[in-house]
């Protein structure tokens, strides 16, 4: 016979995982005649749990777990909803190694409560690239809430998986970018060159260099770090950039010169022009190609010309374009744009003075942004700047680099005191390459 405290210890299953209250609610069953069990609980005061239960016991195997389902909508004030819970935290987007980080879900119901009943939550990151999977830590809260956790300890892309009972919650997998922490160290230092600036890597992983306090040179170092080639004899020149044909772009920015030079693979000097712009202030200072549209961007100020790769004056944009007071010379300082970097929507990102400045495909005025890293340094110079695969901005402050993300949300920052930062570069493998003039070494990351 079925016995009330049967039936009351059925209730109490409701609080436990579904596969439990049916594997219960079954081996109740066993046995027992169905019209003497409806017969024992028609003798209960009706209640909607016995209502449910009603119908569990008279019914076959599919509507029994139907039955259970319901009765744990009944208990817990409707069913759960896929669509009304959220996923939220900035550990959706980025994250930096070696630092936790935290997600939350919160698990609504069809009304747009929070659900009450119990899920079987799984979350784990995993890294594209190597297809390493990292399973995260899971903590249930009140209400419905869970904390997710995962610790990354490889850059690079990652997905976040989400599931809800198998299930894949809405947005997920969520795609995340995992960049260096503050403790970062470097793989390779190369020493004993000669206040090295700007850098940047061609297309078959070498890295291209300007060194040289006084006059400077174009040095080319392997990929593990071997200078094997040094040419050219330059005033003033900071900025470097290469084509999609490995040539070699220079601004010398000391006067009389402002000149662009073209330099070919192997080191011979193909082209140099001098500054022409269409404005009357002159002052060249950084050079970044654009490999969508196979041209070059020259940093002057106050404006920023795009010229050919044959070194032909194609346009400029500045002040006389768009009237952004980004570019009010009283608000920023005369100094000029010091750095470039693309992003992979082909929006322009430009460090000058304080602030990055970012420009759409079309080179109209988007935003400025800008991070203070500590009490001290929020009004310090930017200058060098790089982007890497999954759009994460690196932005040299002196002695430290600043991360940002494409939107100019602060991620992290990384270095020490003592360096001087007059370049920054990241390869096909997003390693950054850091260029710490004041020492006299490249620091790769």
């Amino acid at each position: 016979m079925l016995t009330q405290q049967k039936l009351k210890d059925l209730v109490a299953q409701t609080q436990v995982k579904l596969s439990v209250c049916l594997e219960y609610a079954e081996e109740c069953l066993k046995g027992t005649d169905s019209g003497e069990v409806c017969e024992h609980i028609s003798t209960i005061q009706p209640e909607p749990e016995i209502n449910a239960i009603m119908e569990l016991v008279t019914k076959g195997k599919e509507p029994l777990q139907a039955a259970c389902r319901d009765f744990l909508e009944i208990e817990h004030g409707g069913s759960f909803s896929f669509e009304n819970s959220l996923t939220t935290g900035d550990g959706l987007k980025t994250a930096v190694t070696g630092e936790i980080k935290v997600v939350s879900f919160q698990a609504m119901t069809k009304n747009n409560e929070k659900f009450k009943g119990i899920l079987d939550l799984k979350a784990e990151l995993v890294h594209i690239e190597t297809k390493k999977k990292l399973r995260c830590e899971v903590v249930k809260q009140q209400n419905g809430k869970h904390e997710i956790n995962y610790h990354p300890m490889k850059r690079g892309k990652h997905e976040l998986h989400i599931t809800v009972n198998g299930d894949a919650v809405r947005g997920s997998p969520f795609l995340i970018s995992v960049t260096l922490g503050k403790l970062a160290k470097p793989s390779r230092v190369i020493y004993g060159l000669d206040g090295p600036r700007g850098t940047v890597f061609n297309n078959k992983g070498q890295l291209i260099v300007i060194e040289g306090h006084i006059t400077q040179t174009v040095s080319v170092f392997t990929p593990e770090g071997e200078k094997i080639q040094t040419f050219g004899q330059l005033n003033g020149a900071f900025g470097v950039t290469v084509d999609k044909d490995d040539n070699i772009y220079v601004v010398e920015s000391t006067n009389p010169n402002h000149r662009i030079n073209k330099f070919s693979s192997n080191g011979e000097l193909v082209a140099a022009v001098d500054s022409t712009t269409c404005t009357e202030s002159i002052c060249l200072f950084g050079i970044c190609y654009n490999r969508i549209e196979n041209n070059l961007y020259v940093l002057s100020f106050p404006t920023i010309q795009v010229l050919s790769t044959e070194l032909k004056f194609i346009r400029c944009f500045g002040i006389s374009d768009n009237g952004n007071e980004s570019f009010n010379s009283a608000a920023y300082g005369t100094k000029s744009f010091n750095s470039a970097a693309f992003d992979s929507a082909n929006n322009l990102y430009v460090t000058k003075r304080n602030r990055v400045l970012v420009f759409n495909a079309e080179r109209q005025f988007l935003r400025a942004f800008s991070q203070k890293h500590d009490s001290q340094d929020q009004d310090r110079d930017l200058f060098a700047i790089a982007i890497d695969s999954s759009d994460t901005v690196y932005v040299s402050s002196n002695c430290v680099v600043i991360l940002f993300t494409s939107e100019g949300d602060y991620i992290t920052t990384f270095g020490v005191g003592g360096w001087e930062i007059y370049g920054l570069s990241i390869d096909c493998n997003d390693a950054v390459v850091v260029s710490d003039c004041s020492n006299g070494r490249l620091q790769k990351f």
